[in-house]
């Protein structure tokens, strides 16, 4: 690294913007491009993770491990999906020196980080770096905060991934209620790359942008989330009639024990930094199962306690609303009330015997 020291270094910061072919990109990714006319060199300083084809599991653990890469910016351009937009990145010479040798010391780390997308994604990696390499030579950055940074990393996450809803409801299944905690460092709740450019741009690290690369970022599934919850809370409804209600019981247990057995293993079993307590624990229980021959007794009680916390979803300024989670919640409830059902029409049939 020390031959640096006598050739001008040209850093910027690369935005890969959406992708909906990948889950992981559908938020955008970030990237420093480090060129050197001096040396005829041009390559690019990116934080990713181990290859994630059909680890899920892993990736749902907290197992896969995460750090810097460095390759030609000619094969990054061609690896990388969608538009891709450069920022000039505007340091003094010694911090970008500085910067470029904490980057190449992370790399020869090679994978070691856990996946952590809050404190470890690529854009507070990138902000954690550039603040070093600035603190090194004595060129401090400020930062002006705005209001979004008093929200909670469920909020900022599903405000950032709207417009990919299945992107909102999986990271927000994942999190945990840490998620919803909101007096940590605000440079921590710098999670996407939207939020990287406005900072940087706000403390005077960016120069005029310019689009490297254009392509089609795909589209969006078309099945949103809320159909699907919408589609459930249908299958509940028809759960009350006679002639399908046995076969649907079977259904609807069936989905509520896979979803809670996942819940409760992301809770008590997952390493994953942002994994713990979720309340949609509660509405997917794979005690309902194990009780369900009992139900008589604990049926109506539980919906009641699940009408409450549907209430509360829409009234706490704690939560993020998500329209998806809701519907489930309520056609759990009416599900169980269907229990309710069964004994008025018992009532009744004694009631004109007699």
């Amino acid at each position: 690294m020390l031959h640096w020291l006598f050739a001008i270094l040209i850093p910027s910061l690369l935005i890969a913007e959406p992708d909906y072919d990948h889950f992981y990109s559908t938020y955008g990714h970030a990237a420093i491009r480090v060129q050197c006319p001096e040396m005829g060199t041009d390559f690019v300083f990116n934080q990713v993770g181990e290859k994630m084809k059909n680890r899920w599991l892993m990736y749902a653990a907290g197992e896969l491990k995460m750090g810097m890469q460095v390759m030609a910016t000619e094969e990054y351009l061609q690896k990388e999906r969608g538009t891709i937009v450069e920022y000039p990145l505007l340091l003094p010479d010694s911090v970008t020196w500085a910067l470029c040798a904490i980057m190449e010391r992370e790399r020869q780390r090679g994978y070691t980080d856990p996946y952590d997308p809050v404190e470890g994604g690529c854009c507070q990696v990138l902000l954690r770096y550039v603040n070093e390499a600035a603190g090194m030579m004595h060129h401090p950055i400020s930062y002006p905060f705005g209001a979004e940074y008093n929200l909670s990393i469920r909020e900022l996450n599903y405000q950032y991934s709207s417009h990919t809803p299945w992107t909102a409801v999986m990271l927000s299944t994942l999190s945990g209620t840490k998620a919803d905690k909101r007096a940590i460092s605000k440079l921590s709740k710098v999670v996407y790359p939207d939020q990287l450019v406005a900072l940087w741009h706000k403390a005077g690290l960016l120069g005029e942008s310019h689009v490297l690369k254009t392509e089609n970022p795909g589209k969006p599934f078309p099945l949103t989330p809320f159909y699907i919850g919408i589609l459930f809370a249908l299958l509940c409804i028809l759960s009350w009639f006679q002639a399908i209600e046995k076969w649907l019981d079977y259904v609807l247990l069936t989905l509520i024990t896979i979803m809670g057995i996942f819940l409760i293993y992301m809770w008590v079993g997952s390493t994953y930094p942002l994994a713990g307590w979720n309340w949609l624990i509660l509405v997917c229980n794979p005690l309902v199962v194990a009780f369900w021959r009992w139900r008589r007794y604990w049926a109506l009680p539980y919906a009641g306690l699940l009408a409450v916390l549907l209430v509360w979803t829409l009234v706490s300024s704690q939560l993020v609303m998500i329209p998806f989670y809701q519907l489930i919640t309520l056609g759990v409830i009416i599900w169980l009330m269907k229990n309710e059902k069964i004994r008025i029409k018992r009532i009744i049939t004694i009631k004109q015997t007699q």
